[in-house]
């Protein structure tokens, strides 16, 4: 395969760890937060941490994998000018500085809202509801007027290594010091995950491919809360204890077409993925 010159944006992330990983045999070039825990000694001398000190040193690149943003776990609809400057204005920057080259923008299923489709397509209308939905779309619409560029919206991204703000993590947090996991109602809710390892596969594949528009980076199958907590029940033997709340249904999500057309295959079940994050 031969290399291109490639940005990876947000690389020292738990996603972009996993896509650095992938494409470490191209000329990547990173730019990151400042105050990012990457270890820049290890990852080479191309690292940066603006994108004009990064555009002055490489004008040209092939490729620009956008994978940073604010994401506030748990305050997604708080008040915080970081939607606007890390999630808009920074892809908005980018853009102006690399509209040539080829684009993979990192966006969320957050975009539908409360969608009332059962089943989300691409062609399900957008309706954020939450400051980070928003800011999400709103780069979307920037990156959408780029030639040759292709958003991903992502649905829940787990795996080892995360940040423990979720559901899963909570819950294998609880088993192993608890033994007894707090589960919604009577967890009929279902969700939709996707390893971190495929949706960087996802990445890497969308990286050469020439699809242009939106795709989904989701799982082939969602899962209920109960069956996620029994899940971790049979490698953390704890009780499952529901809560006295109302379930909602959750929604599922298809993609299966574009996935064939890419040849994407999720390669990890949800179970694996569960089982590797409990021994990691």
């Amino acid at each position: 395969m031969s290399k291109s010159r490639i940005i990876i944006t947000g690389a020292s992330g738990f996603l972009g760890r996993h896509v650095a990983d992938l494409l470490k045999h191209h000329d990547c070039a990173f730019l990151l937060n400042p105050a990012s825990s990457m270890n820049t000694a290890e990852q080479g001398p191309q690292v940066f941490y603006s994108v004009e000190d990064l555009h002055k040193e490489f004008p040209n690149v092939d490729v620009v994998v956008h994978l940073a943003a604010f994401i506030p776990y748990g305050k997604l609809d708080e008040p915080s000018d970081s939607f606007e400057i890390i999630n808009v204005e920074l892809t908005q920057r980018l853009a102006l500085a690399y509209p040539k080259a080829r684009w993979v923008f990192a966006s969320s299923v957050s975009v539908y809202g409360h969608c009332e489709d059962s089943v989300i397509t691409t062609k399900t209308k957008v309706m954020p509801n939450t400051r980070y939905a928003a800011s999400k779309w709103r780069a979307e619409q920037l990156v959408a007027q780029l030639d040759n560029s292709i958003i991903v919206r992502f649905s829940s991204i787990i795996g080892k290594g995360m940040k423990p703000v979720s559901v899963i993590p909570k819950w294998i947090e609880q088993a192993r010091s608890q033994k007894c996991m707090s589960v919604w109602g009577q967890g009929a809710r279902t969700q939709n995950y996707l390893d971190v390892r495929d949706a960087a596969t996802l990445i890497q594949i969308l990286t050469v491919d020439d699809l242009k528009g939106v795709v989904l980076g989701v799982s082939r199958q969602e899962h209920s809360n109960l069956a996620v907590a029994q899940m971790i029940a049979e490698v953390l033997p704890s009780e499952i204890k529901h809560t006295p709340h109302a379930d909602d249904s959750g929604v599922s999500y298809d993609d299966h077409i574009t996935h064939e057309r890419i040849g994407f295959i999720p390669k990890f079940e949800l179970r694996e993925t569960i089982r590797d994050m409990i021994i990691a």
